[in-house]
C-alpha cells in the first residue's frame, strides 16, 4: 500500500529545492522517477520555507532514496536534510491524471 511522505523544511526555499533536485537529476524534469516514487509536489509554505509531499510505495523505498541519492546531494551542497523529519501516512485514495488503480 502506498504512503504519503510530507517534509517540511522551515528554512528551505525555491532555490535550495532546486539546486538540490537540479544536483540529484540533472533538472527540475527528470525523465526517470526514482524507484517506488509515485508522485512528487513540492512549493513554498505560507508561514516560509518549503513543503515536499509525495507518494511513495512504500516508506523504505523513499529512505533507500533518501540514503542514496538525496543525503549525499544535500550535503555537496552545504544542505542539512536530516534536521528536516519526514512524516509518513497511509494513502487511502489518490484521484488525478495517470494515478495508478
Amino acid at each position: 500500500m502506498p504512503v504519503g511522505m510530507l517534509l517540511d523544511t522551515p528554512e528551505g526555499s525555491q532555490d535550495m529545492y532546486e539546486a538540490l533536485t537540479t544536483k540529484i537529476f540533472g533538472s527540475l524534469q527528470p525523465a526517470v522517477l526514482p524507484d517506488g516514487l509515485i508522485v512528487h509536489v513540492a512549493g513554498p509554505r505560507d508561514e516560509g520555507g518549503w513543503r515536499v509531499v509525495d507518494i511513495w510505495e512504500s516508506a523504505d523505498a523513499f529512505w533507500r532514496f533518501f540514503d542514496a541519492k538525496l543525503l549525499p546531494a544535500a550535503r555537496e551542497l552545504g544542505q542539512d536534510p536530516t534536521e528536516a523529519r519526514p512524516t509518513f501516512f497511509a494513502v487511502h485514495n489518490m484521484i488525478g491524471l495517470g494515478m495508478p488503480a
